[in-house]
């Protein structure tokens, strides 16, 4: 684009890539490297080096465009000469990998799943996550390697104490958490003997009235029989720990992600 002189596609394509690689990707991916007291001192130079190389690089293709902008920002680099002054990046072929590109894209996309869904589920993108499980297929049991490369930093950016890649599926149920009468529809059919049923749901264990009813379909009582249908019930998944669940699937990897909270 500036060869051509199309500053127009040139200034997009900076932004595009400092708005959206950079910023809303290598940054989140990288932040726990600097203050996280736990990482080696090697892991937090290269996140720095990495840091300030694509900003000072990015400052020199926008000086064309924004001098006076590249120029003072530049500076504060602690730079004696003019950012006008110096050569023009080029790529390290020693640092151009397609692959390392590709599998860091298939990371940052399963880190942007998990954030998804704890933004959807409003819980605090910095809040801790017990542990995660990538569920893979056959067809998608090559991306292991890949996950497993790149697990610090999908541990360390989504905050996950465990993290696991394995295949297979996710061993979850339905359990039945809390369970209420429903009035409007035992008063009419018990009548007198209402009180009798709301007593019966109140004082019996959510999960011992939902094993009745998995094994017979209804409960006898007060000269009649409950089903579902007199209750509002309140489930979760419960995972094969016993814990609640939350299930992701991604369409786009192709993975399952089990989450416990």
């Amino acid at each position: 684009a500036f060869y051509d002189y199309n500053y127009s596609i040139a200034v997009n394509t900076i932004e595009q890539f400092v708005w959206h690689d950079f910023c809303d990707e290598y940054i989140e991916a990288v932040k726990y490297r600097l203050y996280n007291d736990d990482i080696s001192d090697e892991s937090r130079i290269a996140a720095k080096y990495t840091l300030r190389t694509v900003i000072e690089d990015t400052l020199k293709l926008l000086a064309p465009i924004a001098p006076f902008f590249a120029e003072e920002v530049y500076q504060y680099f602690g730079h004696e000469g003019s950012i006008h002054n110096e050569l023009w990046p080029e790529i390290d072929p020693k640092l151009d990998s397609t692959q390392v590109e590709e599998d860091g894209d298939l990371a940052i996309e399963l880190i942007g799943e998990v954030r998804r869904f704890k933004s959807a589920s409003k819980i605090p993108l910095n809040a801790d996550v017990e542990s995660a499980t990538v569920y893979l297929n056959e067809k998608t049991e090559d991306l292991k390697d890949v996950f497993e490369y790149f697990a610090d930093d999908i541990k360390g950016t989504l905050k996950i104490q465990n993290f696991q890649v394995t295949t297979g599926k996710p061993e979850v149920h339905e359990k039945v958490i809390e369970i209420e009468p429903d009035m409007s529809k035992i008063g009419p059919t018990f009548k007198k003997n209402a009180g009798q049923v709301i007593g019966f749901i109140k004082s019996t264990a959510p999960d011992e009235i939902a094993k009745q009813l998995a094994e017979n379909g209804e409960i006898a009582i007060a000269d009649g029989v409950i089903t579902e249908d007199f209750l509002k019930m309140k489930k979760e998944i419960v995972g094969a720990s016993g814990k609640k669940v939350d299930i992701l699937q991604s369409e786009k990897l192709g993975v399952i992600v089990e989450v416990i909270r």
